[in-house]
């Protein structure tokens, strides 16, 4: 059973308007049953099927619900070619208690949230299929992992939003429709005379789903999350090495023929050196492209006597003593930026005794 009562305060007063007492109790008796079957010494068969029988009840609420899950795949090993897998998985799942509030509540610094205003509380109804393919040539040297999805929902939890010049407001709807593809792929490879292993990676989501926003009707928004990654670490047999990533985050918005675009670029690198078997510094940094350029630089420096209790840390941080961060944040339909005062370029020594 889960409760929750929520209080708002305006000017130390109380507002019943923007108050919450929720109640939401669920008694659940489920099964779980797995198969395996081996066709083949190379072709499987997996699946898992749970039921659940549900009573739901909120405060003026209560039904019975039997909820059917499935998880089945088909996998192919071919020794030479890879891990060949698809994929079928049916879900069917409750709301969430957010979803029941009577009463605005203050989700952000301007954003008010509402549950559902009437007592018809559906079942949320997904299908996912999806098709993988993992390669691993040499254990230590090369592989590849690749995977296209696609989800198909019935049922899905939505808003009902209004935007004014100061506040949005939302209200919990439950709609038909929306779909989402991904697609993922990562290579990984070790350079042996580089001494030095390196990962590619990207992941591209695309969703269209109903939002209604100071309308009388649904309408889509189309969204394209993209991530590109690449990292290296090294292995020398040195008394340094180095590790390094660089990550790309960028978003595509399509709303009532508005197109918004966002994009993140962040680089960390890291060296390491090792100047005895007592004494081991890191100098690491960071850079962010975003609406302005921002750059971090820290050291750590570790000395750990050898047969001694004591350990000594020296930390340097902000060394560039930036003072100010900025991050730009989107969601479905609104654009916020939010500034981060940061500490001051400061010194930290700790002692640390082993008992």
């Amino acid at each position: 059973m889960i409760k929750e009562r929520i209080l708002f305060l305006i000017d130390e007063n109380s507002n019943e308007a923007y108050e919450n007492d929720l109640k939401l109790k669920q008694n659940i008796v489920g099964f779980e049953n797995g198969f395996k079957y081996e066709i083949t010494a190379d072709f499987k068969f997996d699946s898992r099927v749970t039921f659940d029988l549900t009573n739901y009840s909120t405060r003026n609420f209560s039904k019975n619900y039997a909820l059917l899950n499935s998880d089945n795949s088909l996998n192919y090993d071919l020794d030479k070619l890879g891990l060949f897998s698809i994929a079928h998985s049916f879900n069917n799942s409750l709301p969430s208690v957010s979803s029941f509030i009577d009463n605005y509540q203050l989700v952000s610094y301007r954003s008010f949230s509402k549950g559902i205003n009437n007592n018809d509380i559906p079942v949320l109804k997904n299908n996912s299929f999806s098709l993988s393919h993992n390669y691993q040539g040499n254990i230590t040297r090369f592989s590849t992992s690749t995977s296209l999805s696609y989800t198909k929902s019935e049922k899905i939890k939505t808003q009902e939003s209004t935007i004014t010049n100061n506040f949005v407001f939302s209200n919990v709807a439950f709609v038909n429709g929306g779909d989402s593809y991904r697609f993922d792929f990562k290579i990984l490879n070790y350079f042996r005379k580089l001494k030095l292993a390196t990962k590619l990676e990207t992941q591209q989501t695309y969703i269209n789903s109903p939002v209604k926003v100071n309308s009388t009707e649904f309408n889509t928004i189309n969204t394209l999350l993209s991530k590109y990654v690449f990292s290296g670490t090294t292995y020398l047999e040195k008394p340094y090495n180095f590790d390094f990533t660089i990550t790309q985050n960028r978003s595509y918005t399509t709303f009532n023929a508005t197109k918004t675009t966002n994009v993140i670029t962040k680089a960390n690198a890291a060296v390491n050196y090792k100047f005895s078997e007592t004494f081991i510094a890191e100098l690491k940094s960071d850079f962010y492209w975003l609406d302005q350029n921002y750059s971090f630089l820290n050291t750590v420096f570790n000395y750990t006597p050898k047969k001694s209790r004591f350990s000594y840390r020296m930390v340097l941080n902000n060394l560039f003593n930036e003072n100010e961060f900025k991050i730009t944040s989107l969601n479905e339909f609104t654009l916020n930026t939010t500034s981060i005062p940061l500490i001051e370029r400061y010194a930290l020594l700790t002692v640390k005794y082993r008992f």
